[in-house]
C-alpha cells in the first residue's frame, strides 16, 4: 500500500504546493494535501465499513454519484485552499 500511495501523494503534495501561493506554510500545503487525499479515501472506507459486517449503520450512506461527489471535492478543496492563500 505505501508503495503504491506514496508517489501518488507527492504527485498530489507537488500540485497542492503551487495553489495557496509561496507564503503558505509546510504544514499549511501538508494540511490541505491530506484533506484532499481523506475526501477521495473515505466513500471506499465508508464501503468498506457497511460491507464489512453486513449492518447497514446510521450516517455511512454510500456515496452513489461519484462523479458529483469529485466535483464537491475540487470545489470544497479549491475553497479552502483559496482561503488558505487569503491568510497566508
Amino acid at each position: 500500500m505505501r508503495s503504491e500511495l506514496n508517489p501518488m501523494r507527492e504527485k498530489t503534495l507537488a500540485l497542492v504546493r503551487e495553489l495557496p501561493g509561496p507564503l503558505a506554510s509546510d504544514v499549511q500545503v501538508l494540511f490541505c494535501e491530506v484533506s484532499i487525499v481523506s475526501m477521495c479515501i473515505n466513500p471506499m472506507l465508508m464501503k468498506r465499513i457497511r460491507h464489512g459486517d453486513g449492518n447497514n449503520r446510521k450516517g455511512l450512506s454510500p456515496i452513489d454519484d461519484l462523479e458529483a461527489f469529485a466535483d464537491h471535492v475540487v470545489k470544497f478543496s479549491l475553497a479552502g485552499i483559496a482561503a488558505i492563500r487569503g491568510q497566508a
